[in-house]
């Protein structure tokens, strides 16, 4: 862990197998696109969040991500391999951080990345192209191979 604003160095990684892990994510709105991503690599991701978006809503009633309808709770990480931070409460965020790294848990949080010890690469996804970039790195573009989709 680094403090706000210090570079730490960075190992870029990039996850497998992520339908044999549990993976939570703590919060609502910004736990969506988290959800979304985790999704996309293969996880069924465990929400607790007191409510859900509409998506998130539907994910749920598609089977595609466990909804856990209360506030985090201590011991709610036990049992996972990576955990997200994304509530609107710093302070929960920290909990949950605190927690993941006792744990030794690979957890992300959203509004203080320097807590956890890992980010995600943002991308953007825009046909034919797709843009990805994880700091301090500038974006890199490629283009989509013929009949790929990007979604």
């Amino acid at each position: 862990m680094s403090s706000a604003g210090e570079q730490s160095p960075t190992y870029p990684l990039m996850l497998t197998n992520l339908a044999q892990a549990r993976c939570v994510v703590v919060g609502g709105a910004v736990a969506e696109r988290k959800a979304r991503d985790l999704i996309a690599g293969g996880a069924r991701p465990v929400v607790i969040s007191p409510t859900v978006t509409d998506a998130l809503g539907d994910w749920h009633a598609a089977g595609q991500i466990e909804h856990v309808a209360r506030a985090y709770q201590p011991g709610d990480l036990a049992g996972a391999f990576l955990a997200v931070a994304a509530t609107n409460d710093r302070v929960t965020n920290a909990a949950v951080a605190e927690e993941a790294a006792r744990m030794g848990i690979l957890i992300n949080v959203a509004d203080a990345p320097w807590i956890g010890n890992f980010h995600t690469a943002a991308t953007v996804r825009h046909w034919p192209s797709l843009w990805r970039s994880a700091p301090p790195k500038p974006p890199t573009v490629m283009r989509a191979p013929v009949g790929m989709r990007c979604s």
